[in-house]
């Protein structure tokens, strides 16, 4: 009866984290609080999947996003073209509009969806389309909250590692650098466990140095596909690293506890 009263007295605690109406930051420090309460985590923290800050070019240099000036001028010299083929582009525009009307007449013998014959054509217009999963090459992980000692995390970003020379050999050393939470979104798989770290070349230590234990990292789905739909925009990990942590993979229901409150806390959001 303990125990069932315990996960009933966990359940409640994480569904309520749904109906909480506070700040986000407040919001995403019970949800490290909740996943410190229960697991033997040492380390919990939560980062918001963002863009990058484009900084100013300290050399005059031009960054990677388009001038607003230079679209300014495109669109001038589209301007001063128009007056020149106003004439011209009228023409094509009243024969279109009179190839239109002839086939009109047409369309109404032959409504859309039928053949000549008049039988329904095939219907998979009207099946719905799932939409693509979202793009993050350019997004990076801004940490936002933190447990007790691991504070600093609110005031880095984890970010890909810069391009390198395009060939062979740079690029499959780019492609093992970069940081294994990445795998999340690259891969739009909302769960990562790693067992033992040190077995796992692209987990990124902020402290710079490497230490022995477990890592997982969930992430918190965007909209209503839920983590289906490999929308996310926060993402809630937690370690076992030695020295404050027991240094061992993390129990199976510690990591669903993981998981729960990552879907709880897409309700964060919402509010956000």
């Amino acid at each position: 009866k303990q125990q069932v009263a315990a996960e009933a007295a966990q359940k409640a605690a994480i569904d309520g984290l749904a109906s909480m109406l506070l700040e986000p930051a407040t919001l995403w420090q019970r949800a490290v609080h909740l996943v410190q309460m229960y697991t033997s985590a040492a380390g919990v923290y939560v980062a918001n999947i963002v863009d990058e800050q484009q900084q100013p070019a300290q050399d005059g240099s031009a960054t990677e996003e388009t001038p607003a000036d230079a679209v300014n001028e495109d669109e001038q010299e589209l301007d001063q073209g128009v007056g020149a083929d106003a004439a011209a582009a009228a023409a094509v525009a009243a024969d279109e509009q009179a190839a239109d009307e002839e086939n009109t007449a047409e369309d109404a013998d032959h409504p859309a969806g039928e053949g000549e014959d008049g039988s329904a054509a095939a219907a998979n217009g009207d099946q719905p389309t799932s939409q693509p999963p979202p793009d993050y090459s350019s997004k990076v992980l801004q940490y936002v909250a933190a447990s007790s000692g691991h504070e600093f995390m609110t005031k880095l970003e984890l970010k890909r590692p810069k391009a390198a020379d395009e060939d062979a050999g740079d690029a499959k050393q780019q492609a093992e650098e970069v940081p294994i939470t990445f795998k999340i979104l690259d891969e739009h798989m909302p769960l990562l466990e790693v067992p033992n770290v040190t077995s796992e070349p692209r987990v990124k230590f902020l402290r710079g140095f490497p230490r022995i234990g477990a890592y997982c990292a969930a992430a918190v789905p965007a909209g209503l596909a839920g983590p289906a739909g490999g929308a996310y925009h926060a993402i809630i990990a937690a370690d076992t690293l030695l020295p404050s942590g027991h240094g061992q993979p993390f129990k199976e229901q510690e990591v669903a506890v993981v998981w729960d409150i990552a879907q709880v806390s897409k309700a964060v959001h919402a509010v956000g």
